[in-house]
């Protein structure tokens, strides 16, 4: 008596079955010696089958656990993502500052503004505006470092954190941002180039600011930059207090 051999169509199909026909082979005691072997054998065979099944099934649980870390991952970036540029979004900046302010250590916000960018799209269409956006973010990110944070937070208005550093330093990153910007020229849909300036406000956060307090001296600072001609950087006093504001 050769021990029987189970065809699978689909994975996981008949367990049941090879469970149910190792018990009915093993209800009536054996007639033989010969009987018992091929008994014994047949029940190997269902463990052996049973044993890569529950394999497969942990592999299988490892990959659709693999897969669902990796589309949370996928999720998240989006979520943290501009669409457009590929930098952190507002919502990002909204979750960054505050954890800054927990490290303890010196950090300066500023607030990037495109000058007269409604003009660009006027005259040229949004398209050609969209890739404007994308070469000033690619500015930002050569003119920081790896341990600074750089967002579109809305329209043409970009924020960047600088880390661990004064605001007389910072105002040297923004210089030296505001004249690469001024320098370059920014190609367009159509072959054509552009030339753009920027405004920058900058603040040095100070213990004692809120999250609030911090984007709105930022946001004073940019206001005066354009106030005395756009193209310029301004600076905010750091503040120990949010009552001074």
């Amino acid at each position: 008596m050769q021990p029987k051999r189970h065809s699978y169509v689909r994975l996981f199909s008949g367990e049941f079955t090879i469970l149910q026909e190792a018990r009915n082979d093993l209800i009536e005691p054996p007639a033989s010696q010969e009987a018992l072997m091929q008994r014994y054998s047949l029940l190997i065979d269902h463990y052996d089958k049973l044993l890569r099944t529950a394999l497969k099934l942990s592999r299988i649980s490892d990959i659709q656990g693999q897969s669902l870390t990796n589309q949370n991952h996928r999720l998240k970036q989006q979520s943290e993502t501009d669409y457009l540029t590929g930098l952190y979004n507002v919502r990002k900046l909204g979750e960054c500052i505050p954890a800054w302010m927990s490290k303890g250590l010196p950090f300066v916000l500023l607030l990037l503004d495109i000058d007269y960018f409604k003009n660009i799209n006027d005259t040229y269409g949004h398209l050609s505006g969209d890739e404007v956006l994308k070469s000033v973010a690619n500015i930002l990110t050569e003119q920081t470092g790896p341990d600074d944070f750089v967002c579109r937070s809305g329209g043409e208005e970009f924020s960047i954190l600088l880390n661990n550093i004064g605001l007389l330093q910072a105002e040297s990153v923004a210089q030296n941002i505001r004249e690469k910007v001024a320098e370059s020229r920014f190609w367009l849909l159509a072959g054509e180039s552009v030339g753009i300036t920027v405004s920058i406000g900058a603040v040095e956060y100070a213990p004692g600011m809120s999250s609030e307090d911090l984007l709105v001296c930022a946001d004073d600072a940019l206001y005066l930059s354009k106030e005395l001609g756009r193209n310029k950087v301004s600076l905010f006093p750091p503040l120990s207090d949010k009552r001074h504001l």
